[in-house]
């Protein structure tokens, strides 16, 4: 059982193909596993301790503005 699971998220993972949707385990504050929707259906989905229904909502990598001004 995990600390947390991310359920029905879809996910944008920042390398450049399409979303999709996905139950996102999380251990000591990392990303420990990620079941797609296309394999949970063969396969058990992840269970935890806290569950977020994520349903309608996007997950993606923290963003980054590598464009900035300091002056």
């Amino acid at each position: 059982m995990m600390e947390l699971v991310i359920r029905d998220a879809e996910v944008v993972d920042g390398g450049g193909g399409p979303s999709y949707r996905a139950d996102v385990g999380v251990e000591g504050g990392r990303i420990t596993t990620i079941v797609r929707e296309a394999a949970a259906a063969g396969c058990q989905r992840p269970t935890g301790r806290r569950i977020l229904d994520a349903e309608g909502l996007v997950l993606s990598p923290g963003f980054v503005d590598m464009h900035a001004h300091s002056d």
